[in-house]
């Protein structure tokens, strides 16, 4: 198993590495550190001369990144180092060779865009278009290797169990327990979201301990807030696509309330 760490050398990169090196100790992954060029190209430059500013920015930023792996990286840890002009998005999909059960591990930036779309847009692309596994780290997250994962499901829009499980595989030797939550918003969909729960309880149960969770009522959402906010050592984990949790949940309260300003990390589940 890989990790892909994009980074961009803000304080986010130091955190990103930071969990990254975790994880490789943990769950012995290689690292990979993967840094996209911002060329400035006079529009009258030759071929030539992009040639050349791009090897020179290349070095510059290979020697940053070195300081930073020397600073941060254990030296039994294997690292690659991957700097690219083409765009990431591109990069990730055409040239990185990303396999299914590696990790594409990425900083979500508090800023005030933060509260007006779903994460840092080069998460959401990457979580869009790229379609792997991502970890979404906000700047100080409270823990780097988790003993608990949180997983937000809804009945209608099940979550991919084949990935869920090999993630679960991936960090067994850390992980004690998987909670499933839920939120019922509507009295009709409490029978069929507890079931969804105890199914989901049944199949994971060989693999893990297993605990379901749900939340009802007007106070569903501040309930479910103070209840995130007293767990420890837990990721919370949300399936991509799961556009009627998105609208209901994340945008309004998960991203904001509990990534971000609770510094929990989250990741995503590919489709």
């Amino acid at each position: 198993m890989k990790i892909y760490v994009l980074i961009d050398f803000s304080d986010y990169s130091n955190s990103q590495i930071k969990l990254a090196v975790q994880w490789c100790l943990a769950f012995g992954c290689k690292m990979v550190l993967v840094h996209q060029l911002e060329l400035m190209i006079p529009s009258l430059g030759s071929p030539d001369i992009r040639l050349k500013l791009e090897y020179d920015q290349k070095r510059m930023v290979f020697q940053e990144i070195e300081k930073l792996r020397a600073q941060y990286v254990d030296e039994s840890i294997f690292v690659n180092i991957e700097i690219t002009a083409l765009p990431l998005i591109k990069f990730l999909k055409e040239e990185a060779q990303i396999e299914e059960e590696d990790i594409t591990l990425a900083g979500i930036k508090g800023t005030g865009i933060l509260k007006q779309i779903f994460i840092g847009s080069t998460v959401t692309r990457v979580i869009e278009e790229v379609n792997r596994l991502t970890i979404a780290i906000p700047l100080h997250a409270k823990v780097n290797v988790p003993s608990k994962l949180v997983v937000a499901v809804h009945y209608k829009t099940p979550i991919e169990e084949r990935f869920l499980k090999q993630l679960i595989k991936s960090i067994s030797s850390k992980l004690e327990v998987v909670e499933f939550i839920t939120i019922i918003s509507k009295v009709e969909e409490k029978y069929d979201s507890e079931a969804y729960l105890l199914k989901l309880k049944k199949t994971f149960y060989p693999l893990i301990s297993c605990q379901v969770n749900s939340f009802n009522g007007n106070d569903a959402i501040a309930e479910l807030k103070n209840y995130m906010l007293l767990q420890e050592g837990m990721f919370l984990v949300l399936q991509k696509g799961s556009r009627s949790l998105v609208d209901r949940v994340f945008r309004k309260f998960m991203i904001n309330d509990l990534v971000h300003d609770a510094s929990i990390p989250l990741i995503v589940l590919p489709s």
